[in-house]
């Protein structure tokens, strides 16, 4: 178990956890389930046994389990979605097959740099962080997206190439009287998703820095993208895309059969597994399209 000032040492650490806490009351209230025989071991005790460990050869395999993705408790609380090694490398190598061919007009991908302006907790964020990872190339943090004046400032210091963001920080942008003071010459990837875009916010980006935003969808459950317009599109769909490499999308109703041609239904997805450094078709997560209904023939 973590406090916000854990990592922040001595006094200041200890002060910023119970102003967090009792003060600006940050920490809903909770009950750890203690009945059963669990146990709670702080965050500092267990970085402090670490240090005394050596390091040995890892046992982790391919279906290992990489850690718990915990969703946005669409339909209710937030659930931790199991994801393994296999998964998280499938799905890194699915998104760099699908932006490259809009990221290699910077020439070495290892100078690409992208902006990251979404919680690093969240699938969105993380698929990101990966890619950039798998690349090699730059990620520029954006600590707190809603300081505009600040965002703007970092933006103007050093040429980006991809840009991903929900429809309201979009918007939010094309507002701010110093947007039209950013150089957008090398933005290759305007990448919307975590909620519906909107025609007119697509529109106006568009007229403003020559990037088309591509619309994307995916959950936690699926590790990030499920499906994605191209990058090569000029103009704005309405859209959520196409599957990205081997993955599998069908619509099903509610009795879960094949819902027929122009019938309401839920998207349900097959993802793809990583063997060898080949993406495998395989069996995956299926879920809800909870922000938006496809239709048969969508």
């Amino acid at each position: 178990m973590t406090s916000m000032g854990d990592l922040l040492g001595g006094l200041y650490g200890a002060w910023i956890t119970l102003a967090v806490r009792h003060l600006a009351k940050m920490v809903p209230p909770y009950k750890l389930p203690l009945n059963a025989g669990l146990t709670v071991t702080p965050f500092t005790q267990v970085i402090a046994e670490g240090r005394g460990r050596t390091l040995g050869p890892d046992q982790s395999t391919l279906d290992s389990v990489a850690f718990l993705q915990y969703t946005g408790g669409t339909t209710g609380l937030s659930k931790g979605a199991v994801l393994t090694h296999r998964n998280i490398v499938a799905a890194t190598l699915q998104a760099e097959a699908w932006f490259t061919p809009a990221l290699a007009r910077a020439g070495d991908l290892a100078k690409v740099n992208s902006i990251a302006t979404l919680p690093l907790y969240h699938i969105f964020a993380l698929t990101l962080c990966l890619l950039v990872i798998r690349q090699g190339s730059h990620m520029t943090l954006i600590p707190n997206p809603r300081d505009f004046n600040k965002f703007i400032a970092v933006l103007k210091k050093r040429p980006f190439h991809m840009l991903p963001a929900v429809n309201t920080l979009f918007n939010a942008l094309l507002m701010h009287p110093e947007f039209k003071t950013i150089d957008f010459s090398t933005l290759f990837v305007s990448q919307a998703g975590g909620m519906a875009a909107s025609e007119g916010t697509a529109r106006k980006w568009f007229e403003a820095t020559g990037c088309p935003m591509i619309e994307g969808w995916g959950m936690s459950e699926t590790c990030a993208i499920g499906t994605n317009n191209p990058v090569s599109n000029t103009k704005f769909t309405g859209t959520i895309g196409l599957p990205l490499p081997s993955i599998e999308i069908a619509i099903k109703d509610d009795e879960w059969q094949f819902a027929a041609r122009g019938r309401v239904g839920r998207a349900v997805h097959q993802g793809a597994e990583c063997d060898d450094g080949l993406l495998q078709p395989a069996r995956r997560d299926s879920g809800r399209v909870h922000r938006r209904w496809l239709h048969a023939d969508g």
